[in-house]
């Protein structure tokens, strides 16, 4: 399936701007058009962050990898965590 390597690639570092664009079309074309009613709702989250965050899929591949630190981009204060 082209779609599951598609994201293989993109889990690996490895995908261009250009799967992003796939991945968009293909939420797309499952939204409003599939049979399955879990269908809307499994594509929202993908295609939202893709039209707010893309710069941030874009990050994670140039940089290979997260270009956030994990503590700091926490809502709560580490200070007396346990």
């Amino acid at each position: 399936m082209v779609a599951r390597s598609d994201a293989r690639r993109l889990r690996s570092r490895k995908g261009t701007e250009a799967d992003l664009d796939k991945l968009l079309d293909l939420c797309d074309n499952i939204a409003g058009r599939s049979f399955c009613a879990l269908a809307d709702g499994a594509v929202a989250p993908i295609i939202s962050t893709l039209k707010y965050f893309r710069s941030e899929y874009i990050a994670h591949q140039t940089n290979g990898g997260c270009p956030f630190d994990p503590v700091a981009s926490t809502l709560f204060d580490a200070v007396g965590a346990k």
